[in-house]
């Protein structure tokens, strides 16, 4: 049978093979890299309303852009809009049936680009020469590979002196219309684009750049034009290529929720401009960043828009980093819908209820860990915390793998019927005092790990399998026990 979670393997080979914390410490342990200095433009600042960025270095910036088919209701030159807003008295649940309200499906971005939106870039020179002294009026311009982006409005300056604060101002209409193949309206994904700032010494609009190495951002802008739900359930039970998070279970905490997905989750975000369901892959070369959590008091999926409060789990690895939504109500339920959030804000892949193509029906009615609803209550959070769990307490963290396993069996298997439920208020007595003797001895840590190491496998074996899979890990071991001690009996190794 080929198994759904290949890092188990992996897992457990490496569980078997690394015996020693202080090897896995020095395998795994990052380099140290000496930073370095530079001399010519210096990046100040830039308009960072991104829903992801990242800068390698001092030089370069990676921003992710992205808008929708709905266009802002209000255009602020200084701002992004909220085209989620545009939905917000309108349920989600059902939305897939509602072709008046929801006639391309349901897609939108809380942090939508426009083309009237300005971004400004401030950048600086330690160079008087940079600084023109012929009387220009925009020093800093942009630069599309050889074509020259012209600012809308830049800063006053001092001709010959260094050091400067300069700002150039650019219209985002003005930038999708410089990429290749790109529009005005910003209604076309692009991938990879070099954006670059600098300083244009002679004010000739020079195709070869700017006189020194510019401030360089790359660009990647996806535009989504609408979207179906997504198929709850994965459809065949695996997730369909940019078909994104579609499976999710949540489990009640201590005034929390833990979040759970059953099925891989696919990185690449879908071309969702020809259809409102994912093909192939866009053009921005763009992946899921995040998943929304939309969630509601009591009244079920129905009460669910995009306007109800909402927590954002990032995906890392092909998992949500931190599955979890805080800061609930104990002894209130709450029910959930997911959507799949793109490393620019768009927001996609809705799930949908009512949706006519799920295979598997979601449920807004409370349960452990089997439905899309949970109730907060403090007895199911009792192993939430530092003091009273042992585990947490040897590994120094409750975000280490093998801790969210033994959570997750606990939801899971543990919590499921009363037998399980005593055991764990037993636990939760005996545990606070051993926990914290262990959170103060380091050698301790190590045998308790060293110790929970077999009883994380079997949790996880079980969570993968089912109890039959574990029970077969149990018989399969037992057998191989016996082997041994039957070979050994024999003679034919030497003891």
């Amino acid at each position: 049978m080929q198994h759904k979670h290949p890092n188990f393997w992996i897992r457990l080979g490496r569980s078997l093979v690394v015996g020693s914390p202080l090897l896995l410490g020095i395998l795994t342990a990052s380099p140290v890299f000496a930073q370095t200095t530079t001399t010519g433009t210096t990046l100040v600042n830039f308009s960072n309303y991104f829903y992801t960025t990242e800068q390698p270095d001092s030089k370069t910036v990676n921003i992710y852009a992205g808008r929708t088919a709905l266009d802002c209701q209000s255009a602020s030159p200084t701002s992004t809009c909220n085209t989620c807003s545009n939905f917000a008295s309108l349920p989600i649940k059902g939305f897939s049936n509602d072709l008046t309200n929801f006639p391309d499906g349901l897609a939108c971005n809380t942090v939508q680009i426009h083309p009237d939106l300005n971004f400004s870039v401030t950048i600086r020179s330690d160079q008087a020469a940079s600084y023109p002294t012929n009387g220009c009026t925009t020093p800093i311009k942009g630069w599309i590979g050889t074509t020259v982006v012209q600012p809308s409005a830049t800063t006053s300056y001092t001709a010959g002196g260094a050091n400067q604060d300069i700002q150039a101002t650019f219209k985002w209409g003005n930038i999708c219309a410089n990429v290749p193949g790109g529009a005005a309206d910003c209604k076309k994904s692009f991938a990879n684009q070099v954006f670059t700032v600098g300083f244009d010494k002679d004010c000739a609009n020079n195709t070869a750049g700017p006189i020194e190495a510019g401030i360089k951002f790359q660009i990647a802008f996806r535009y989504v034009a609408g979207s179906d739900p997504m198929t709850f359930g994965c459809g065949s039970g695996v997730a369909a290529a940019y078909e994104g998070y579609c499976d999710f279970t949540v489990y009640p905490g201590d005034e929390k929720v833990f979040v759970y997905n059953s099925n891989a989750i696919q990185y690449a975000a879908g071309d969702l401009t020809g259809t409102a369901t994912p093909t192939t892959a866009d053009a921005s070369g763009m992946k899921y960043a995040a998943v929304r959590l939309y969630y509601a008091q009591g009244g079920g999926h129905g009460t669910i828009t995009t306007a109800s409060p909402s927590t954002d789990i990032k995906i890392v690895e092909g998992k949500l980093d931190r599955g979890r939504v805080t800061g609930l109500t104990n002894g209130t339920t709450y029910a959930f819908l997911a959507a799949n959030v793109d490393q620019a804000g768009n927001v996609s892949l809705f799930s949908d209820p009512d949706y006519v193509n799920n295979q598997i029906a979601m449920s807004d009615l409370a349960s452990l860990g089997d439905t899309q609803a949970a109730t907060p209550e403090k007895v199911y959070g009792i192993l939430d915390g530092k003091e009273c769990f042992i585990a947490t307490a040897a590994y120094g963290s409750g975000d280490e793998g093998d801790v969210e396993i033994l959570r997750r069996f606990r939801n899971h298997f543990l919590l499921s019927w009363e037998g399980g439920r005593q055991f764990v208020r037993l636990y939760y007595k005996v545990s606070p005092s051993i926990a914290r003797t262990i959170a103060h001895d380091e050698t301790l840590k190590m045998v308790v790990r060293g110790s929970l190491k077999p009883v994380v496998i079997a949790a996880e074996t079980a969570l993968n399998f089912g109890l039959a899979g574990l029970l077969a890990l149990i018989a399969m071991s037992g057998a191989v026990f016996v082997l041994a001690l039957r070979w050994l009996r024999t003679g034919r190794v030497a003891v």
